[in-house]
């Protein structure tokens, strides 16, 4: 027996779906063709000539996606259709579907996604952008508790309106927060609402939400800095605009596979141009979600003090022609091909002179005239950063358990050797474990060597 029809509007679509998407505001029945639809079933093992991959995690070419959830594997197709074989709980699925897929799908319609969650004001829509964990949602549900609307969380999709002023587009009316946001709130830990059980996270209906698409009056972009006095609101020139929210891009690893980066990159030109950006430093210790969300509604009162307007033809992009001479993607290995070897870790004891080596490899590499800036050593830890992560591997790693998240760590390493054929230094504290199947959490085959620093001596080794 087939799972019933439910029709849902999320991110301006209007989507027919066999499977349930949490909170998802329902539809009501409508005339002619849905714009999406989500469907059980017929999700092929892999894409027969994918452009771009990561691991097991996920393969992309023009007009389809191929992703792994973990809670199931979807095809992702044209713009128009998901496919789903679950192999988990329905909530943990349609947190998936919620994100990575239906970004994936807006993407291949020329809609740009931004990692960032949107409230709506009497002035215009606010996005709060940020890396993963940055507080995005706790901010979100701090200012619709002063009055805003939520507009969507998780990821926001943004297009031109009717007016020529780039719009944030409502996905699902609901908030994702951790307990100790919940506290910090005041909020109580509802019963039957956690994520998963193994994690104190939990999906709460947001009390109010705004179902239309709405003007982007500014992009506030969190940044955690450590300690400081005072919360710190600035505004960021417009030289730096576009680089921070390509930067805030959501799962931007999809674009290039699937010929949609120049539509990307004009709606996220024309959101640099067209709306002022914020630079929001956070105090880590303690973190003031109140006071921050006080000044950010007090920011966002004052009347709009930009034209709003862009040059972006209205609606959903065409897969754009490549230019002459521009370079396609970078194919994966073929079948059975080794991943390329190239990742050279730093492995070293905490405060054992990591730093200083890493400086001196920097400068041996460049061999320049002038000292390499300690901003910008080799050897970043990487390997640990969960934005890199959860952007590689096109997964949330905060709706996983620390188990999971190992376990996929071998292949986000293999797709961080597959960027490049040059060594790439990366820095690491962590012992060479065993993962629960029995494989080193450091495989051989992503390694070109390590560079082993005890407290007196380095050591190479292949």
């Amino acid at each position: 027996m087939s799972a019933p029809l439910r029709r849902y509007l999320a991110h301006g679509l209007r989507i027919h779906a066999r499977s349930a998407l949490p909170f998802a505001p329902a539809a009501a029945p409508f005339d002619g063709e849905p714009d999406a639809t989500v469907r059980v079933g017929g999700v092929p093992q892999r894409l027969a000539r994918p452009a771009a991959r990561a691991g097991d995690a996920w393969q992309a070419a023009p007009g389809a996606c191929l992703l792994n959830a973990g809670a199931g594997r979807c095809l992702v197709a044209d713009g128009r259709e998901i496919a789903v074989d679950p192999s988990g709980d329905d909530r943990r699925l349609g947190l998936f579907l919620a994100g990575s897929a239906f970004a994936a799908l807006l993407q291949q319609r020329g809609v740009a996604t931004l990692r960032a969650a949107a409230v709506a004001t009497e002035s215009g829509a606010l996005l709060l952008a940020g890396d993963p964990g940055i507080g995005k949602s706790s901010l979100a549900a701090a200012l619709v508790e002063r009055g805003c609307a939520l507009l969507s969380d998780g990821f926001t999709s943004v297009v031109p309106d009717a007016d020529g002023r780039l719009a944030a587009l409502p996905g699902l009316p609901a908030l994702q927060l951790w307990g100790n946001a919940l506290e910090a709130l005041g909020w109580p830990r509802p019963a039957h609402a956690q994520v998963r059980e193994e994690l104190d996270k939990h999906l709460l209906p947001a009390a109010r939400f705004h179902a239309a698409p709405l003007a982007v009056r500014a992009v506030y972009v969190l940044m955690g800095v450590g300690t400081e006095a005072a919360l710190a609101i600035e505004p960021l020139p417009r030289s730096a605009a576009f680089r921070l929210l390509n930067q805030h891009t959501y799962r931007r690893q999809f674009l290039a596979p699937m010929g949609q980066t120049l539509p990307h990159y004009r709606a996220i030109a024309a959101l640099a141009q067209s709306v002022p950006l914020r630079r929001v430093r956070l105090i880590d210790d303690p973190f003031r979600l109140n006071a921050l969300a006080d000044r950010i509604r007090a920011d966002a009162l004052p009347p709009a003090s930009f034209a709003g307007r862009c040059d972006l033809a209205r609606g959903a992009s065409a897969a754009p022609k490549r230019r002459v001479g521009a370079r396609s993607p970078k194919p994966p290995p073929k079948a059975g091909e080794a991943t390329p070897a190239s990742i050279v870790w730093l492995a070293s004891y905490p405060k054992s002179g990591s730093t200083w080596l890493r400086a001196v490899l920097t400068n041996y590499l460049q061999d320049g005239q002038q000292p390499a800036s300690i901003n910008a050593l080799v050897g970043v830890s990487v390997a640990i950063w969960r934005t890199a992560f959860d952007e590689t591997l096109a997964v949330d790693s905060s709706n996983m358990t620390w188990d999971e998240v190992m376990r996929w760590r071998p292949q986000f390493h293999e797709a961080l050797a597959r960027k490049g054929s040059k060594p790439l230094f990366i820095k690491s504290h962590e012992a060479c474990l065993r993962l629960p199947a029995g494989a080193p959490l450091f495989h051989r085959a992503a390694a070109a060597g390590a560079i082993w620093k005890e407290l007196r001596e380095a050591r190479f080794e292949r």
